[in-house]
């Protein structure tokens, strides 16, 4: 069965055992990187960025962080 456990504009997923790691580029949000379990709980904020091929091994994140300065 389906279950919907985040309403925003996400990119870059990667799922890790029970996480889920993701850019929630909803327009509030303006592209910051996340964690969330995969029942929706214990969201988590990693980046203020916006990140590029997220990876993850040996319980570490790897990743290329995107400016996320439009001026």
């Amino acid at each position: 069965s389906k279950t919907k456990i985040f309403g925003g504009r996400i990119n870059q997923i990667t799922v890790s055992g029970d996480w889920i790691y993701y850019n929630d580029v909803s327009k509030e949000k303006l592209g910051k990187f996340y964690k969330t379990k995969n029942d929706g709980t214990k969201r988590t904020l990693l980046s203020n960025s916006t990140v590029s091929n997220p990876n993850i091994a040996g319980g570490w994140i790897y990743y290329t962080p995107i400016s996320n300065n439009t001026s």
